[in-house]
């Protein structure tokens, strides 16, 4: 019996994207690094922060403006119900900014 590659090709798919998935469930996903906070700012307006902690192309434009500072120098945009929940000196996964100069 011949089976022909159209076929094939779906079942391939299938079990190639179960297999990744699995592959990802096994290694946690892709994980944030992780920093040691060491304190934090807030703004009532985005456009009240320095330039330094904010990314005028992604950021939004106007709002409240909540970040994180880790021990490294870095920091973290972070929403209003985390920006009270984090502790200072926790380790918190975010994908960390380097501050501009």
């Amino acid at each position: 019996m011949r089976c022909s590659t159209s076929r094939l090709l779906p079942l391939v798919v299938l079990l190639g994207c179960a297999g990744h998935s699995q592959h990802q469930q096994r290694n946690g996903g892709l994980r944030l690094p992780e920093e040691r906070v060491a304190g934090r700012a807030e703004w009532i307006d985005v456009n009240l922060a320095p330039l330094a902690y904010r990314r005028l192309g992604t950021d939004p434009q106007v709002g409240p403006w909540k970040i994180l500072f880790s021990q490294q120098r870095h920091y973290c945009p972070v929403a209003d119900s985390t920006y009270v929940m984090v502790q200072t000196g926790t380790l918190f996964p975010c994908a960390w900014r380097v501050v501009r100069q």
